[in-house]
This record gives C-alpha cells, sequence and structure tokens, in this order.
C-alpha cells in the first residue's frame, strides 16, 4: 500500500538553518524538494578532500579487501563500525599529505616499470638482431661529416658491412638520401654504453636495481595501510558534511531565513513537529505530486522490488504490489518446478540473507518455499533422481507430468491473472470515477469468464449450456459502449463498434504469453536429468567414478539452479510487466527518499 504523505514546510532563521539541516539528517524522515531557484552551494574544497581520500584508501599497491561474490550484484553496507566517527575522521584528515606521499611513489614505481618494459623491449631487440660486432653500440650516430647505422639490408649510396645475420653496419656521408631510403633499425639504448653483450649485462645489472627500488617503495606506501580506517572514516564524515552542504543549498532563501519544503510521511509527522528553532507547517497532499513510499506486511514486503524495477506508482495511484505476489511466486515457482533445487534455493536465501542483511534475499526465500510443495506434487527431485530413488517421485504425476498438462496449467494461470487484473482495472477506474473505462474493464470480464464457462462445459466438466448467450451479450454491450465513447462522427462511432471485438487477440495473446511458464519448467527438469544421467555414466571409470560423479552433481545441479532461478526471476518479471500491468497499470511515480545519513567505507555506531 502507499503510505500517506504530509506536505511540509521548515522555516528557520540563517543562523540556525545549519543546525536545522543537522537535525533533519539526524531523523531521517524528510523528502526535501528541490526548489526552483536553490541557493548557490557556499564554495568548499569538499569534493577535493573526498578524491584525495578515495585516492588513498585505493591506492593500488595496498593489499585488496577481500570481497564476497555477491558486492559484484548488489552494494552491501559498510562492514566496519565505529563508535566516534568525529573523533576518528579528524585523525585521517589530520594525515591527508599522505596523499601527495603515495601520488609521488605511484608515479616512480610507474616509471621503474616503465622502464623495465623498454629494457626488456631492448634485450629482445638485440637478441633478434644477433649482433656479434665490437663495434660499441653507443658509437652508432652521426658524426660532423657522416651517418653509421644498423639496417636489416645494405643501403644503396652507403658503405655496407654484414655484422650478423642479416645485420649490416652502413656508412653515409651526412645529407645523402642513403639513410632515408634504407630501412635503419633504431635502438634505444636508455642511456647504457658499450658492445651488444656489455649493453645485455649492463641491463640485467639495471633491472634488479629498479625491482629493488620498486620493492622498496612498495614497503614504503605499504607503511602507511595501518591507517586506513582513519582515512575511511574521514571519507565519510566529510561525505555527510557534503550531504548537509546539498540539503541547505535546497531550501528558498528569504533576507532574514531558509525555508525547507518537501514532504514527511503521517506516521513520522510528529517527529518533525518536535524540531527546535524553527517553524514547522504541514498539510495535505493535493494531486499526485508527492513522493510514493510502499509499506507491506511481512509476506507481500519482498515483492516490492518486482513494482520498483519496473516503476513507482503515482502518489494517487495504489500499489500494485499485494496484487501481483501471489501470481509472481506460483510462476516463479513453477519455473522451477524442483523441490530438491526449492531446498538449495532456501539454504542460499537464509544465508544471504543472515550475511549481508539482503532484502532480496527474501524473495528468493518466499519462491523456494512453494517451489518445493510444487516440486513434490508435479516436479520432482534434482530432475529424475526419482528414477534411482522412489521415494522422490513426484507425488501426483509418479512419471512426470506431461507437456500438454503443464501447458494447460501455465494458460490456466494466465487467463486467472488476466481476468484478476481487469478486477483490479475496475477498481481503479472506479475510485476515480471513470465509469466508461470501468464498465469496459467489467465486461471484459464477464466476456472472458464466459468463454472459461463455456470451455469448460465443452470437455464436460461442468454443466452450463447456455453460457454462449453470456458471451455474445457481453461482446455486444462492449462494442455499444466502444461505439457510443467515440466523440467523432456517426461512421467513426460504427467503426469503433465493428473493431472493438479485435481485442480478443491481444487478449488471447497474452494468456498464451504464459507457455513460457511451462517451457522453464521443462527446460530446469531436462537439464536436472542430463546432469543425473552424466554422473552415473562417470561411475563407471574406475577408480576415480564416485568423486568425478559427485564433482559433476555438484556443479551441473547448482548451475542449473542459478540460470533456472534467473529466468524464473525475468520471466515471471516480465510477465506482471506485460500482461498483468497494462490492464490497469499506470506509474510514472517517484520514490520517496527521505534525508538520511548515507555511509560508504564505515558505520558510526
Amino acid at each position: 500500500m502507499n503510505v500517506k504523505m504530509k506536505e511540509v514546510r521548515i522555516a528557520a532563521h540563517k543562523d540556525d538553518a545549519d543546525g536545522l539541516v543537522g537535525s533533519l539528517h539526524e531523523l531521517g524522515v524528510m523528502h526535501i524538494r528541490e526548489p526552483k531557484a536553490p541557493v548557490p552551494a557556499r564554495t568548499t574544497d569538499e569534493f577535493d578532500t573526498l578524491a584525495k581520500l578515495e585516492y588513498i584508501i585505493r591506492f593500488p599497491y595496498f593489499a585488496k579487501e577481500k570481497k564476497p561474490l555477491v558486492s559484484n550484484f548488489t552494494t552491501l553496507p559498510p562492514s566496519e563500525k565505529i563508535k566516534n566517527l568525529e573523533e576518528t575522521a579528524k585523525k585521517g584528515l589530520a594525515m591527508i599529505g599522505v596523499c601527495g606521499e603515495l601520488e609521488k611513489i605511484e608515479r616512480e614505481i610507474e616509471d621503474a616499470k616503465k622502464t623495465i618494459a623498454q629494457l626488456g623491449a631492448l634485450r629482445r631487440e638485440i637478441a633478434a638482431l644477433r649482433f656479434t660486432t665490437p663495434i660499441p653500440l653507443h658509437r652508432l650516430g652521426q658524426t660532423r661529416h657522416a651517418v653509421i647505422f644498423l639496417s636489416k639490408s645494405p643501403a644503396k649510396g652507403a658503405d655496407s658491412a654484414k655484422v650478423g645475420e642479416s645485420i649490416y653496419l652502413c656508412a653515409a656521408i651526412q645529407g645523402s638520401e642513403a639513410y632515408a631510403a634504407s630501412k635503419p633499425i633504431e635502438l634505444d639504448l636508455l642511456g647504457l654504453k658499450g658492445t651488444p653483450e656489455l649493453v645485455v649485462k649492463a641491463s640485467v645489472r639495471l633491472l634488479d636495481e629498479l625491482r629493488e627500488k620498486i620493492s622498496s617503495l612498495v614497503a614504503e606506501a605499504k607503511r602507511r595501510e595501518q591507517d586506513l580506517l582513519y582515512f575511511k572514516a574521514a571519507y565519510d564524515y566529510v561525505s555527510l558534511r557534503v550531504q548537509k552542504e546539498s540539503a541547505l543549498s535546497k531550501a528558498t532563501e528569504t533576507r532574514g531565513a531558509r525555508i525547507f519544503a518537501g514532504w514527511v510521511s503521517e506516521e513520522d509527522e510528529q517527529k518533525v513537529k518536535g524540531l527546535a528553532d524553527c517553524d514547522v507547517e504541514l498539510s495535505e497532499v493535493k494531486g499526485d505530486n508527492a513522493p510514493t513510499k510502499l509499506k507491506n506486511n511481512l509476506f507481500v514486503a519482498p515483492f516490492e522490488v518486482v513494482t520498483r524495477i519496473f516503476g513507482m506508482p503515482k502518489y494517487t495511484e495504489f500499489d500494485p504490489t499485494p496484487y501481483l505476489f501471489p501470481f509472481f511466486l506460483l510462476s516463479a515457482a513453477l519455473c522451477l518446478t524442483d523441490a530438491g533445487y526449492g531446498v538449495m534455493l532456501l539454504i542460499a536465501s537464509l544465508w544471504l540473507y543472515f550475511s549481508y542483511k539482503l532484502q532480496f534475499a527474501k524473495l528468493l526465500f518466499a519462491i523456494s518455499i512453494l517451489t518445493i510443495p510444487v516440486g513434490i506434487l508435479i516436479g520432482g527431485w534434482f530432475g529424475n533422481l526419482g528414477d534411482y530413488v522412489p521415494a522422490f517421485k513426484p507425488y501426483l504425476y509418479p512419471d512426470g507430468m506431461s507437456p500438454l498438462d503443464f501447458l494447460v496449467l501455465a494458460i490456466a494461470i494466465g487467463i486467472i491473472q488476466i481476468a484478476f487484473g481487469l478486477l483490479v482495472a475496475v477498481k481503479g477506474f472506479a475510485v476515480r470515477r471513470d465509469w466508461g473505462n470501468a464498465a469496459d474493464k467489467a465486461l471484459w470480464f464477464v466476456f472472458i469468464c464466459s468463454l472459461v464457462v463455456y470451455a469448460l462445459d465443452g470437455a464436460g466438466l461442468i454443466d452450463f449450456e447456455n453460457v454462449y448467450y453470456v458471451s455474445i451479450a457481453s461482446m455486444l454491450l462492449i462494442m455499444a459502449l466502444s461505439g457510443a465513447r467515440d466523440r467523432a462522427g456517426i461512421f467513426s462511432k460504427i467503426m469503433t463498434a465493428v473493431v472493438a471485438p479485435y481485442n480478443i487477440v491481444a487478449y488471447v495473446g497474452d494468456a498464451l504469453s504464459y507457455s513460457r511458464i511451462m517451457a522453464l519448467g521443462l527446460t530446469t527438469g531436462i537439464i536436472g536429468t542430463v546432469v543425473n544421467t552424466v554422473a552415473v555414466i562417470t561411475l563407471a571409470i574406475p577408480f576415480a567414478g564416485l568423486p568425478i560423479a559427485l564433482a559433476v552433481l555438484l556443479v551441473g545441479h547448482t548451475f542449473n539452479l542459478a540460470i533456472s532461478t534467473l529466468a524464473a526471476y525475468v520471466h515471471s518479471s516480465r510477465l506482471q510487466y506485460v500482461e498483468f500491468f497494462g490492464k490497469f497499470f499506470e506509474g510514472g511515480g517517484f520514490r520517496f527518499r527521505p534525508f538520511v545519513k548515507e555511509y560508504k567505507y564505515v558505520k558510526e555506531v
């Protein structure tokens, strides 16, 4: 459901504005509105300080912090907690000059690495040239009257002598075209002198010196690594000051006061009223120009993430989460359709939540809870494990659920959700007193239900022979209502009425989209069966058969669980967004984002 909001305006004297922002930051209950003419932020060097602290914290030669794999997919809360943020941060800020030291160290290390790379290239060039002449390499070049150079072929117009395999020492008069017309070999000696052998030996000594220098520089830098906590605290401390400055710039400024406008939830309005040294004015929200805050019970709340990814409802629009959650849950469970995978997902979701407090783990937990009974009834355990262990055979379908039965079940779920979506649309239009659209959706609901009853009667499951009269009557009313609502001329009204039944195609297409549930459910079982088959085959390998089979089972079923869970989430979400939300949901709202303390590296406790 959408939490009721109150518009709030808070006025404070200019001298008290900083203190008010600090109090709002501590409360963390107000969404501050962006004004049309914000106050220019005070000129500070905070961003420069943040950049320096970030550089220190992420210095490339410090030991890399080991982060869990899950951090690649979501933002985890800071793991380091401190009691006094300001006191710890001041120590870090006092040592911020370390940034310059580390920058110098990094430059020297990079220069040394660059020279090492150049030395390696020089040694490779000398080895490739097979240069055996006793002439010192540093003597090659220009003299007063001549130019001496190496070439891979004799230079025309120059004196050439073969000094190695396909290497020629050439001498030409200064200004002649011999040098330009040849293909000279350029050697960057990096200041080394002597014959090729001496240059190679000198490069080896220089390499050892550079590597020792790099080790010394890295060791010098690492002495600062023990102060990382201070720098992290300083970063978050300065970041909080920047957040306050940003909030202060959103105030409307008068001659002697600053006014903050925004929204606060009705349940938190007493906290705002208790602010000191300011005037607080609360009023009812008018229209839908207010942020949306979702609040649902323990069972529905995990599915809010599905709604948020699509888009927040407008403030005056109802929250679709309570309506989508049973269908999303059932669709995802049927896509997995395996009790064994349900147990694995249950364990994984509990680990993710208790280890990292991931809210998304609650959604995975809910899916796993329903996947287990679904797998027991119509699916199986780790593919076809029931073929080897009779106790794990599906309860309702011991020989496996046929694709046709699965397809009928999936489409039946789709028809039920589509019809339910029409009822939700009727409710939405009725709340807005749009009786024409409400009647149209209600008639389509009656028409779809009548077709379902007609199909059940034809299958002999129920006895309702005259239901087709309801179908015809509801469709005629749909056509008449569509024509009556067209504001154009009589011909346009007739054409609108005639084409109204064409919407049947759209509803049939929506229902057929639910066949993806069947496809994903069968795919999960097939891949699991293949994994089991490969494991059984590997058992025949002498001596190593059992460990290989266990490895195949572990890796194969873990991989299948991962891709099947991802597919279940994506396609179940798609069914909600396209086939369900399309019947009633508009969206276009913006999320309630209270002005709260945001930490990146540490957390004050």
